[in-house]
């Protein structure tokens, strides 16, 4: 049984995001927090850290610097629920300010990160990660700006929660690339190339042994999602190339879309690996909302804008409960969506 408490968030946002004004926007924000920070027992790894966090022999040194301080103050307060809420503030925080550093603070983009899926749900889990991520991501705003200080800090500074954020360092040496605008040929031919370039790059990792541990260890899930979301990006792109005019969101379509595409093309390369080892792809598949929105509000035509905004509606929505479908017909047999309840009820 899905639990009720997703279909009040689902209809709270819908409404607060009708009004379209910031304040409400922000509000969406705070309730996002709120309804994230405060879980229980929601989350595959919850338990996991739960056990770390209330452990008094575990010195945590293994984990990042930062989450581990995050940890600890939990630890030495006796409370679980500081680590989930200063993650959960952290990834929102980034993630709207990063919004806002790109103009495109707007209902439907935030609409977008909160239902379409590896993002706002899927960061009740990977907790660690999607704080990196949110920063990562706000550190992007900087290198599209070609800020490239700004993104080195903040690049490291995501390193402090997860050192996987360390891999996209180099993406600084390839800033004019994402910004170049390629044929959608190119996509469809890159994108069909990860099957047979993921092979190299695992077999590189075991040579390396950066995270081979990850390497042919876990059951194989995602593929349905992995795919359903290059059917998104093609149908994006075809709308983009047909009926997208010039606008103020030119470079910042192609910025997008180019990262968004790095970021499937990470995910088909990994796919056989399973989710623990593909979820390196989901950095870079922050950019999905902006993406769509920047083609969104470079649609001229109103009747193809309606199409496109109802076609992202549907996908939105469809993901949001297909992804706690998942979780309840879990073949993990954890159920780790639908046990939601508020810490002060556990």
């Amino acid at each position: 049984m899905i639990s009720v408490y997703y279909i009040y968030l689902y209809v709270f946002v819908s409404i607060l995001l009708l009004f379209k004004k910031r304040i409400f926007l922000i509000l969406t924000g705070i309730v996002l927090v709120f309804f994230s920070g405060f879980r229980y027992g929601v989350g595959i790894d919850y338990f996991s850290y739960k056990a770390k966090i209330l452990s008094e022999t575990d010195p945590l040194n293994y984990i990042e610097p930062l989450s581990r301080v995050m940890m600890l103050f939990s630890r030495n307060n006796d409370n679980i629920v500081y680590f989930f809420l200063f993650s959960s503030l952290i990834y929102i925080f980034f993630i709207f300010f990063g919004y806002i550093r790109l103009n495109i603070f707007r209902s439907l983009t935030i609409y977008t990160f909160t239902f379409f899926t590896i993002s706002y749900l899927t960061s009740f889990g990977f907790v660690r990660q999607f704080s990196a991520t949110g920063i990562l991501f706000f550190g992007l705003t900087y290198l599209y700006q070609n800020k490239r200080l700004w993104f080195i800090i903040f690049c490291l500074l995501a390193c402090l929660f997860h050192k996987m954020a360390i891999l996209y360092l180099p993406i600084i040496f390839c800033r004019n690339l994402f910004l170049k605008n390629f044929k959608p040929v190119y996509y469809v031919v890159v994108l069909l190339m990860s099957f047979i370039f993921g092979h190299i790059l695992i077999y590189l990792i075991q040579i390396v042994g950066f995270y081979s541990h990850y390497i042919n260890r876990f059951e194989v899930f995602g593929q349905k999602i992995f795919f359903s979301l290059i059917l998104v990006f093609l149908f994006v792109l075809f709308v983009e190339y047909l009926f997208s005019v010039s606008s103020r969101y030119n470079n910042l379509k192609i910025y997008s879309r180019n990262l968004t595409f790095c970021g499937l093309f990470i995910y088909g390369c990994f796919l056989s690996q399973g989710e623990h080892v593909a979820r390196i792809s989901y950095f870079l598949l922050s950019f999905f909302p902006v993406y769509i929105s920047a083609v969104y509000f470079s649609i001229k035509n109103n009747n193809i804008k309606a199409i496109f905004l109802i076609f992202i509606i549907f996908c939105s929505t469809f993901y949001f409960f297909y992804t706690i479908h998942v979780a309840y017909s879990s073949e993990l047999g954890i159920n780790f969506l639908n046990n939601y309840k508020f810490i002060w009820s556990a």
